[in-house]
């Protein structure tokens, strides 16, 4: 709905469900059961996804252009720097919660 294209939505979908298949996946390798926490984290990651995505994806529709290059760099100029800032932001926020002897703020961080 967000982007009026069907093609980019299903992209779009396609790139989350990657997101959470990998993290799931890497949930598999730590060998950790599915709980509360790592439910809570699920939940959270989603949103992440879905965030950076469909930003990203609003802004690539949203251009000016007709050419895929043009539209690319447009979304990068206008959304990357905000999405990257948000991504970063959350990883250094991240490090300290993974250091923690907590549980649940250990999870919390290596998500």
């Amino acid at each position: 709905v967000a982007t009026r294209s069907p093609v980019l939505a299903s992209f779009a979908a396609f790139t989350i469900l990657c997101i959470l298949g990998s993290v799931l996946a890497m949930l598999v390798a730590y060998g950790w059961e599915l709980g509360v926490i790592e439910s809570i984290c699920l939940t959270i990651l989603s949103g992440f996804a879905v965030d950076y995505v469909v930003h990203l994806a609003h802004a690539y529709e949203d251009a000016g252009y007709h050419g895929r290059k043009e539209r690319v760099r447009h979304a990068l100029d206008t959304m990357g720097v905000s999405v990257f800032s948000g991504m970063a932001t959350s990883i250094c926020a991240s490090i300290p919660l993974a250091l923690t002897q907590l549980q649940f703020f250990a999870k919390f961080g290596y998500f």
